[in-house]
């Protein structure tokens, strides 16, 4: 089962991920969530989630400085972010996310993009294996 966490400050929306996604539908189940970048990255630390669905404006640490703190290809990322300037999806696009964004979401594209995250973890994890 793969395992995912929510780091969005707004709660309306962090919760509404949670409850608007058939996550068994997904082999997935929402291990932890997370109101800002700080808690965001002692969740991410402590559950090693394989997916990580991220703001980019947030309080305290924002979605580009929690990337910069976590090792790069070990999880897949969906970006959420409000801002649909460039050099947020470039930064983002550096530290390898599967995904960005915008909002206000769209399910049908949310949906399509967890498949894709599941498709790189699943190439990640027949990569790594045959280099063992």
């Amino acid at each position: 089962m793969y395992r995912v966490c929510i780091v969005e400050d707004e709660e309306i929306i962090r919760k509404g991920l949670i409850r608007s996604i058939d996550w068994e539908s997904f082999n997935s189940k929402v291990v932890g969530d997370a109101s800002d970048g700080l808690e965001g990255y002692k969740l991410i630390e402590k559950e090693k989630p394989d997916i990580i669905i991220l703001d980019i404006n947030m309080p305290i640490m924002d979605g580009i400085q929690l990337l910069e703190k976590l090792p790069r290809h070990t999880y897949a990322v969906i970006i959420i972010s409000g801002h649909s300037e460039f050099s947020y999806a470039k930064k983002a696009i550096e530290y390898g996310v599967s995904e960005y964004l915008l909002k206000p979401l769209d399910h049908d594209e949310l949906v399509q993009s967890l498949h894709r995250a599941i498709q790189d973890i699943e190439i990640r994890s027949s990569y790594e294996v045959k280099r063992d």
